[in-house]
């Protein structure tokens, strides 16, 4: 959003409705169109926008930002340029604080903080990125916001430019944003502006507030305690009515290491929360779930269909796009093939026409999941992954649009080599299944793209584990590629399959 420089002295300005905050200020010959933050009582508005790089004149040049304060939407107090002007806050008697980015890899931010008059209060320079500041309603203090790797909250006395104290973020989350209300310091956490939420709140001391004390030790019980300790405090967490501890203790148990005995009593717990309404809540407790599986999946098998049927309903939510239903189907073929035995002629159906390419893709990744474990659950699959190493005229939709024919040569690729490490995860089950297209696996070898010949190498390897004398014929070119490839990735597929086989 590039801007004129505004004067101090009358404009005309107006608040876009937009949920982003932005708003378009005219005054004479120059236009500013960018972000603002609104005192409370709503007579100032401090608005800013970001510096970019200009390389109309042959080289680039660095334009600094702008941030300027106005009153009323009528007149225009002060404007001052800095490089990155990020996040901004006004209080009722105009003092602003405004977050100053860095430029390009500097690990440099810094806050500043002016008067209605545009004098410099305070300025504090930090060895991280901002990532937001606040002020209280009488501009006193201002509360500051690091992201990582410092990720902390400041609250200074703008008036002594005192720093009062300092609180390290415990969650491993980052810190998004920081608020004011109440006499609160509100942190927000997440991982972006778009899904940030109160993580939890400081009084004007530096101390948690109340209702976060709690469940802010027991998630760090659950992170740092003994491991009995962490169950129960996981289980405290999720037996909430509260959503954000619910996602909080799902958020940090993921980051836990569980033993495989406390895995059943944990899965019906977590279970509860596969159909909730938060989104985030429901695909959490599936990771959780599957996590559980991996450790022991008698410990998830009652819940196999409900887990099943969560990742449905979230697909039922974004359409043909979403690949949660396979990821799902992947994860569980792999535990236990038999969980996903109803689903595979979809999985079949969705690998030869789904309208999606990466849809496709998709499939074939789940059935070499599957295939791992029980290869002739998926052995009608085995033509129509082979027919994804030849031309690609016979799925290619039609007509062809502009955006899928400028990637199509990627586009092959993708499902090419998804096709590849399928075979190899079923022949290295059984090579009686692919014995016949080993021929075609074979002629990827000869492949341009060095990340398909490496493919092709790890799906013959797959299949020489059961029986080396499958992949004789492709063994000259394998030497071929061992010896001289441009391709080091595949060079170095190439030589170990070699060596395997101790030739």
């Amino acid at each position: 959003m590039r801007s004129n420089h505004l004067k101090k002295g009358k404009v005309l300005a107006a608040e876009l409705d937009s949920s982003e905050g932005f708003v378009t200020i005219i005054q004479e010959d120059s236009f500013f169109f960018g972000q603002y933050n609104k005192s409370p009582n709503g007579v100032y508005i401090a608005a800013f926008v970001d510096g970019y790089i200009d390389r109309r004149r042959g080289k680039e040049e660095w334009v600094y930002g702008q941030i300027a304060l106005i009153r009323n939407l009528r007149e225009v107090l002060w404007c001052k340029r800095l490089r990155r002007p990020d996040k901004c806050a006004v209080s009722n008697n105009g003092i602003v604080a405004v977050i100053n980015s860095p430029i390009k890899d500097k690990q440099v931010g810094s806050l500043h903080v002016y008067d209605e008059n545009g004098k410099t209060l305070f300025e504090k320079v930090f060895k991280s990125y901002m990532s937001g500041c606040a002020i209280t309603l009488d501009g006193r203090y201002v509360a500051a916001a690091t992201a990582y790797p410092d990720n902390t909250i400041y609250f200074f006395d703008i008036e002594t430019r005192e720093l009062k104290w300092s609180y390290k973020n415990p969650r491993k989350e980052a810190i998004i944003d920081v608020s004011i209300s109440d006499d609160k310091i509100h942190v927000w956490i997440g991982k972006s502006e778009v899904s940030k939420r109160i993580g939890y709140s400081l009084d004007f001391k530096g101390q948690l507030t109340g209702e976060y004390i709690e469940s802010l030790e027991k998630l760090k019980t659950i992170s740092t305690g003994p491991i009995e300790k962490s169950v129960e405090a996981l289980i405290w967490l999720l037996q909430s009515n509260d959503n954000e501890q619910i996602l909080a203790g799902l958020k940090e148990f993921k980051l836990t290491r569980c033993p495989a005995k406390y895995a059943e009593q944990l899965a019906s717990h977590v279970s509860r929360h596969l159909y909730s309404e938060n989104e985030e809540i429901a695909k959490l407790s599936r990771d959780v779930m599957l996590r559980l599986g991996r450790l022991a999946p008698n410990a998830i098998e009652p819940y196999v269909e409900a887990i099943i049927k969560s990742a449905e309903s979230e697909a039922s939510r974004y359409g043909i796009f979403s690949s949660e239903p396979l990821f799902t189907l992947s994860r569980l073929g792999e535990m236990n093939p038999n969980w996903v035995r109803d689903r595979i002629s979809m999985i079949i159906k969705s690998l030869k026409e789904h309208e999606f390419w990466n849809m496709r893709r998709f499939s074939a990744i789940t059935i070499g999941k599957i295939g791992s474990r029980d290869p002739n659950l998926v052995k009608d699959a085995v033509p129509i992954l082979t027919k994804y190493l030849g031309s690609s005229d016979w799925w290619l939709p039609q007509p062809i649009d502009e955006e899928m024919m400028a990637d199509l040569a990627g586009i092959e690729v993708c499902l090419r080599d998804a096709a590849l490490y399928a075979l190899g995860e079923i022949g290295g089950r059984d090579p009686e299944l692919v014995k016949d297209f080993i021929s075609s696996i074979t002629s990827c070898l000869r492949r341009p793209e060095g990340c398909t010949r490496k493919s092709a190498i790890e799906a013959l390897s797959k299949i020489a584990e059961k029986d080396s004398s499958y992949i004789n014929p492709a063994l000259p070119l394998i030497k071929e590629i061992a010896e001289k490839d441009p391709n080091e990735k595949a060079k170095r597929a190439a030589m170990k399959l070699l060596k395997k086989l101790n030739l």
